[in-house]
């Protein structure tokens, strides 16, 4: 038996020996594995809620939501409309209902989005009940007292995601969300929260089949400000760049035509601002059905 072991390992490393030479010779480069990188660990944090999952969870975001000076985990649960937090002790990860209300919630973040020197969680979503049918953006916050939640008067129809950043460079905090038609809104905080249309990834003024479904924030185009960038389900990358009066929508990209649905189904689902490619410079990146895009 151990001379036949020997021979298969012997047959194996002389095959992996000529694939490496053909890949060599044909210029196609060898990357063999760190033997002292770190292995990845998966971890189940346990599911928050009881019942049935149908949707399950849809959005995370990470930060010291609670304003303890430690990080904890946010999730938003579609099935039941319900902001979660994971807090991770000596007996593992617990989770806590914070806040619910609405019909669905889809995307959660975590920041200082009304510029009051202290953190929120913020949650969009839908809400078809009375009197609060419509879009819906949802501030949770947490004082000595436990927690708190405020619905934000926001615009658009059925919000699909949200984003929190100084888009208009006034060295303020905004909360940026999107929506089913494509249309982009700011929501800042004075006195009172005031809600912007900003423009629509489509000419036309309401497509449903142009949800913006991604939103980034950053410096994409490197000029030395931010701008707002989203993605729709018809494929369009979209930067919306404030030059101090107005808002102006600039298509810098697209994502790749399915050959069999065509333009309508060609979804970009998720961007990120960032140096992606450690070059010094800051690029869009996008993910599409197929995918990731610089």
């Amino acid at each position: 038996m151990n001379g036949r072991v020997n021979h298969m390992s012997t047959t194996s490393a002389y095959k992996a020996v000529v694939i490496c030479v053909f890949l060599v010779l044909a210029g196609i480069p060898v990357l063999f594995p760190d033997a002292s990188a770190e292995a990845w660990t998966k971890n189940d944090m346990g599911k928050p809620y009881d019942g049935n999952t149908y949707y399950g969870l849809y959005g995370v975001a990470v930060g010291d939501g609670d304003r303890d000076s430690s990080n904890e985990v946010y999730v938003t649960s579609f099935d039941d409309a319900t902001v979660y937090q994971y807090t991770f002790t000596d007996a593992g990860w617990v989770s806590t209902d914070i806040a619910s209300g609405g019909t669905y919630l889809y995307r959660v973040i975590v920041g200082d989005g009304d510029d009051d020197g202290s953190s929120e969680v913020y949650a969009a979503g839908y809400s078809y009940t009375w009197p609060n049918y419509g879009p819906m953006l949802q501030q949770v916050y947490h004082d000595d007292s436990g927690w708190h939640s405020n619905l934000i008067t926001t615009l658009g129809y059925w919000t699909v995601n949200v984003a929190m950043g100084d888009g208009n460079n006034d060295n303020r905090t905004e909360i940026y969300t999107s929506d089913y038609y494509g249309h982009l809104y700011q929501n800042a905080k004075g006195k009172t929260w005031d809600s912007q249309d900003l423009g629509n990834t489509t000419n036309s003024s309401d497509s449903s089949y142009a949800s913006m479904y991604g939103l980034a924030i950053g410096d994409g185009d490197n000029d030395g400000k931010n701008e707002v960038y989203g993605s729709s389900s018809i494929g369009y990358v979209d930067r919306f760049a404030y030059d101090g009066s107005s808002w102006k929508r600039t298509i810098v990209g697209r994502g790749e035509l399915n050959s069999y649905y065509g333009e309508n189904y060609s979804m970009i689902f998720a961007i990120k601002v960032g140096d992606a490619d450690n070059d010094g410079h800051n690029g869009v990146n996008r993910r599409n059905r197929t995918h990731p895009t610089g």
